[in-house]
């Protein structure tokens, strides 16, 4: 039996705008130390971040008083508009910067105010009127909320009280009064006025509750799929237009027709994928679409787009081939001794891959049996195709892949059995014969004359791909066309199950211990 130990997820990506002019070296009291955030202290800096580079940033944290910026021209010039001294427009500049955002089209519920010109029922005061309650459950659970929300020396002061009303009187003092000027409820009133919903704010009186309660806001957003799927192709797209700096990173040219022999049908040069890659981008806006499942179509068209009629999946192989053998027919004949060969050991993922993306062109090119789409089949599609189409290292995971691997599962398998594998890929093997049988599907491959193929006397039989494209053009409903897909990774890949399910960290299988569940449900 060969199984694998275990596997350690890697921590949200989430980009994270703060605005915040005295950050008093607590972003990690905020924030945790395994969040991506970014701290900007001066009004005029942040308002070009939101001008220029806002597509970066997944959601915004703001101050509202960012007095101790500087006091540039564009400051002055806005204090002049609106008749305020530079300290006066600096005091509510946090509300300004929160107006741009929305004018930019940056999603309310993505924007807070941490701050504290605000005063917001607070998570104290809501568990003192618990605890004030006849419910012994709730008192007991309020209680042990309260401990968690109070500072260590507030924790050892409340011990001394003996009596619940001793006990209420000083938690109750803690509850910070009434600011003198709230200008957040001022906000909040222009926008009531207006009949619109404002961002909603924390208010930093009590920093334990504040950190809970920013803490909660952001575990929110990175649970949110949607926000995981945009940025990690935003990420990916970044870093793969700076790794095909070196020409031969552009892997898609060795899947050009005539490339094993030195004399490919087309040349796909680096200014073509730079914008291929600047198109995918543009794709997903920061606010997600109601339409998304035509979003996702229209993407998932462009993702795949580049695996057309010169592009053959096979073409990487005959370059194997090649080096055994100069004669490309005798392919069929030399294929366990091709199986055999590292070169081929260490292009058979990248093989699927490529046929997988291939395939995945075909299929939205003329059907739409693969919707509803989901964040989950599109960030499989992009995983694959990505490595299919750029060489990366096989024995690392990149961080963007780690990002879009939780689109697939949040709890990856730990262990495969290899057994139970074999076991599975035979019952998919089995279910896509039942189709093939139902549908009266003939198992042997076919000339375009419709006449079976015969090799030596034999008839060629077809295999997984060619039977599930069988299926696929008969355009037969109620079938789960995206299983097909992702059985098809192991399939294809059923002499090399050692490798799916090694115990490392290369991408093969990292990516086989998230998909296997979903392959197999």
């Amino acid at each position: 039996m060969i199984t694998i130990c275990f596997y350690k997820e890697k921590d949200n990506q989430m980009n994270i705008l703060w605005v915040e002019d005295i950050p008093d070296n607590k972003q990690n009291f905020w924030f945790g130390n395994r969040r991506n955030v970014e701290t900007v202290r001066d009004f005029s800096k942040a308002k070009e971040i939101i001008q220029t580079k806002l597509n970066n940033y997944d959601v915004v944290i703001l101050d509202i008083d960012l007095q101790e910026s500087s006091k540039t021209d564009d400051v002055k010039a806005l204090a002049q508009v609106f008749g305020l001294s530079d300290h006066d427009f600096l005091k509510k500049s946090g509300m300004h910067l929160c107006l741009n955002l929305l004018e930019s089209g940056f999603p309310r519920e993505q924007i807070v105010f941490l701050t504290a010109n605000a005063d917001r029922p607070n998570r104290l005061g809501r568990l003192i009127e618990i605890l004030k309650s006849d419910d012994v459950n709730k008192a007991k659970k309020a209680t042990e909320e309260i401990f968690k929300t109070l500072a260590d020396d507030q924790r050892e002061e409340l011990k001394k009280f003996d009596s619940k009303k001793a006990k209420l009187e000083y938690l109750t003092k803690l509850i910070p009064e009434k600011s003198i000027e709230n200008l957040y409820d001022n906000f909040c009133e222009a926008y009531k006025a207006a009949c619109l919903i404002p961002p909603d704010a924390i208010s930093k009186s009590i920093e334990n509750e504040a950190q809970r309660d920013l803490s909660d806001w952001l575990e929110a957003h990175e649970r949110n799929e949607y926000l995981v799927l945009r940025r990690g192709i935003i990420d990916a797209c970044i870093f793969l237009k700076n790794h095909i700096t070196n020409d031969d990173n552009i892997q898609l040219n060795r899947f050009i027709k005539g490339a094993s022999k030195g004399k490919p049908t087309m040349q796909i040069l680096k200014t073509d994928i730079e914008s291929y890659l600047d198109t995918l981008v543009k794709f997903l806006p920061v606010r997600k679409p109601e339409a998304i499942n035509e979003e996702y179509r229209l993407f998932l068209r462009t993702l795949v787009h580049e695996w057309e009629g010169d592009i053959n999946p096979e073409e990487i192989i005959y370059t194997i081939l090649k080096k055994i053998k100069n004669d490309r027919k005798t392919y069929d004949y030399e294929e366990e001794v091709i199986k055999s060969t590292p070169e081929y050991e260490s292009l058979h993922g990248i093989h699927t891959f490529a046929w997988l993306s291939r395939q995945t062109r075909n299929w939205v090119s003329h059907a739409k049996l693969l919707e509803p789409l989901d964040s989950e089949i599109i960030a499989f599609l992009f995983l694959v195709n990505m490595r299919a189409m750029f060489k990366l290292p096989p024995d690392i995971t990149l961080s963007y892949e780690h990002i879009l691997l939780k689109c697939m599962s949040k709890s990856p398998v730990d262990i495969i059995d290899d057994e139970e594998l074999k076991a599975h890929i035979e019952r998919s093997n089995l279910s896509v014969n039942k189709h093939v049988s139902t549908l009266k599907i003939s198992e042997y491959k076919e000339d375009y004359h419709r006449k079976d193929i015969v090799k030596d006397g034999n008839k060629k039989p077809k295999t997984f791909m060619d039977k599930i494209n069988a299926i696929y053009s008969r355009n037969t409903i109620d079938i789960d066309y995206k299983s097909f897909l992702f059985q098809y990774f192991w399939v294809n890949q059923k002499e090399n199950i050692s490798e799916l399910i090694a115990n490392t960290d290369d991408f093969l299988p990292t990516l086989a211990r998230h998909i296997y569940t979903r392959s197999f449900s």
